[in-house]
């Protein structure tokens, strides 16, 4: 890390990063046991302690295992925020197999291609979104669906029972394809590879009912790939970015050593970004449990609910979207909230406001929001403004809130370099234009089954092509112009 970039970190901050970690079921089961009576997951009123998160998670990765998905296989995970969306997550990962998320709303033409590109042996999908899967052509279709029920605060609102749903699917089916070679079976049967033209739904809760996982069952490496992550717009070739277990750990760690003061198993953390998105995964799904944090799962900004937990619960980190950090600064401002205990407030979309800004810093003693600068690429964060109380970095907020380019500096244990579009090979001196690289434990893999796309933006030595046009300055902020290419985004989706 260049001294350069010191005076902006906060003391402590490490500059390079070891994990503690190499896989994250390792991670997670640690967790289970260090904070085994502390709260892990806190969503509308149901709560999970990481000691009943651990046995979830071995009960779910032995029921998947009883379904015949191994390690390697890429399970579809189509689920909106809830707890059994964290739980099937980490049974995926536990056993070695491959999480493929998607927004529960995406079309079936969309998931089609997706489907198509990674070939899912296996779909945990939620109860109301079956229907979709009518609509996809059986040769994209998983042989394996397993459907999990509504959340309870939402069966309130549609009572669509799960032998309703799919007797209605099974009828739906036979119509829309003028025969049952794909029937929606009410019965259980594991999922095999091959075999007849036709694919199975099992009951999420019947995944639940299995032993648990025995303890001496394989943990995947850190070279193993943990995630297959895609890009909101899909396009006609969607493009997946490989994301191991390594870069997992690594992004946590890079996460943690940024506030390097916290309390394990002493803090909240507020998610309000889908699960499904790469912040998603990089705070609610790994790192905050990593670090045995309460995690307080909002799938809406409901204003009165935002208010209420992080005055109860007094969150160290907020990840939510940039509306929910104005209404939290403007409540601040007229002396409604207090939100001095948040240290960082992960916003990665729009800029903030320049008033917003202010506001924020009085609230929160001079601790800035955190607009991060990343893509699936990069597995979330390359770059973020500076925390450091020095004036220098107090300026660079204020810098960064009135000019939406500028995304900061690297993130711990990142390096990021100026390059000139026609010659990549050639870095370009401070203040010149040119395309923004990103080195980093973080930094993907490549994309999946597709060579040479990968070759396109990842050399050899680990150094990925972001696409966008940018400057670097003496003190190594960074920032955006414009995009040289459209094919990859900075921001995360945002849909549940």
């Amino acid at each position: 890390m260049p001294q350069r970039f010191a005076k902006y970190y906060a003391p402590g901050t490490a500059r390079t990063v070891t994990p503690e970690f190499t896989n994250v079921p390792a991670a997670i089961t640690a967790a289970a046991e260090r904070f085994a009576s502390s709260v892990a997951l806190d969503f509308q009123g149901r709560t999970l302690t990481y000691r009943q998160l651990g046995q979830q998670i071995d009960i779910a990765a032995q029921g998947l295992l009883d379904r015949g998905i191994r390690k390697g296989d890429r399970v579809s995970l189509l689920l909106p925020m809830s707890l059994d969306a964290v739980i099937a997550f980490h049974a995926v990962l536990r056993i070695g197999a491959v999480v493929v998320q998607h927004s529960p709303h995406t079309p079936a033409a969309q998931l089609s291609r997706y489907f198509d590109d990674y070939e899912p042996v296996c779909a945990i999908v939620s109860e109301e979104r079956l229907g979709v899967l009518t609509r996809i052509p059986s040769a994209a279709l998983p042989l394996s669906v397993i459907a999990v029920p509504r959340p309870p605060s939402q069966l309130d609102v549609t009572k669509i029972s799960l032998t309703g749903t799919i007797s209605t699917l099974k009828r739906t089916a036979a119509v829309s394809t003028g025969k049952l070679a794909r029937p929606f079976m009410k019965r259980e049967k594991p999922a095999e590879k091959g075999g007849a033209d036709g694919f199975y739904v099992g009951k999420w809760r019947s995944v639940l009912t299995s032993a648990r996982i025995d303890a001496d069952h394989p943990m995947p490496s850190g070279d193993d790939i943990a995630l297959i992550m895609y890009g909101d717009e899909g396009g006609r070739h969607p493009l997946g970015s490989i994301i191991t277990h390594g870069n997992l750990c690594a992004m946590a760690a890079q996460s943690l050593s940024w506030l390097a003061d916290t309390q394990p198993g002493q803090e909240a953390s507020l998610a309000m970004w889908p699960l499904h998105s790469v912040v998603g995964v990089a705070d609610a799904l790994t790192t905050s449990l990593f670090h045995g944090r309460r995690v307080i799962l909002i799938p809406a900004f409901d204003r009165a609910a935002v208010a209420k937990a992080v005055k109860k619960h007094r969150p160290v980190v907020l990840a939510a979207d940039t509306e929910v950090v104005d209404h939290l600064a403007a409540l601040a401002h007229d002396g409604k909230l207090d939100i001095a205990s948040i240290r960082v407030a992960f916003t990665p979309t729009s800029r903030i406001t320049e008033e917003t800004a202010t506001s924020w810093l009085e609230a929160t003693h001079q601790m800035p929001t955190i607009i991060g600068y990343g893509l699936e690429e990069s597995c979330v964060v390359a770059a973020i403004p500076g925390i450091s109380p020095h004036p220098e970095a107090i300026r660079a907020l204020a810098a960064f809130s009135d000019s939406p380019g500028i995304v900061g500096i690297p993130f711990p244990a990142t390096q990021m370099r100026v390059v000139d579009p026609s010659h990549r090979g050639r870095v370009l001196p401070t203040g010149d234009a040119g395309e923004l690289m990103v080195k980093g434990p973080q930094v993907f893999h490549g994309y999946w089954g597709r060579p040479d796309k990968t070759s396109e933006v990842l050399t050899g030595d680990g150094w990925v092509l972001t696409g966008d046009m940018a400057v670097m300055d003496a003190d190594g902020f960074v920032e955006i112009l414009g995009r040289v290419s459209s094919g990859r985004k900075r921001d995360c989706p945002t849909g549940q």
